[in-house]
């Protein structure tokens, strides 16, 4: 028995029988999987949906098509609980720098954070990938509020993560003011990401300054969790 397609929107499934032998005695027998057992095997894959949410909880995301937007499966509880303190450390090479601002309650300490890593991609394919929201909306697992536009307005993760395009140069640099909402209010980091296209692979460099010094491993943390793992994760 063959099932050409299966999928989380399915509902008509398609069944290939075939015997290794096409005897006579054998039509029984594929009549019998044809009426009964196909019947059986529809039944459980009703629930195909429902077992892949389970299996892979907050790591995936199923399609609304009702709505026509994808639709994340991560509760903003986590996703909250994540942007506000770290809980996996960074695999890709960071440093951090010190620095001061005054806010609206007072003065307070920000970092600066640097990150290197690698995509098996082209420098344009990265860059749509950060600045596209059909793209963007598959590795967040949610609606992506953005457009390649400078001078445009983002929100990702739900608005978890907020601020704005300032400068883009195609498939090279992408600047912007960026935040997470639970930082202190109209404080905004920084953040530049250069491309770098080589024979085989695309070097991305992160540099954000004006993090919160106490934001700084939350901050590490989700970059590489909620970003580059979640990029590779979703298109190689």
């Amino acid at each position: 028995i063959t099932i050409p397609e299966v999928a989380h929107d399915t509902d008509d499934y398609v069944y290939d029988i075939s015997a290794n032998e096409s005897s006579v005695a054998k039509l029984p027998l594929k009549d019998f999987v044809r009426k009964h057992l196909t019947a059986a095997i529809s039944e459980k894959l009703e629930k195909f949906t429902e077992d892949l949410k389970q299996t892979n909880g907050s790591d995936m995301y199923i399609p609304d098509n009702k709505a026509g937007t994808p639709t994340a499966q991560a509760s903003n509880e986590q996703l909250a609980s994540d942007f506000k303190q770290g809980k996996i450390g960074s695999s890709v090479a960071v440093d951090s720098e010190e620095g001061v601002v005054s806010g609206a309650k007072g003065t307070f300490s920000t970092v600066s954070i640097s990150q290197n890593i690698e995509f098996v991609c082209s420098a344009s394919d990265l860059f749509a990938t950060l600045t596209d929201p059909q793209r963007v909306s598959v590795w967040t697992r949610a609606k992506a509020d953005i457009e390649p536009k400078a001078g445009s307005a983002f929100k990702l993760f739900g608005g978890h993560i907020e601020g704005e395009i300032t400068k883009l140069e195609n498939d090279k640099l992408i600047e912007q003011k960026w935040r997470v909402a639970t930082w202190p209010k109209g404080h905004y980091s920084s953040v530049k990401i250069t491309l770098e296209q080589t024979s085989s692979s695309t070097r991305l460099a992160l540099k954000q300054t004006g993090v919160p010094f106490n934001e700084e491993d939350a901050t590490k943390a989700n970059w590489d969790k909620y970003y580059w793992n979640s990029i590779k994760g979703s298109f190689g």
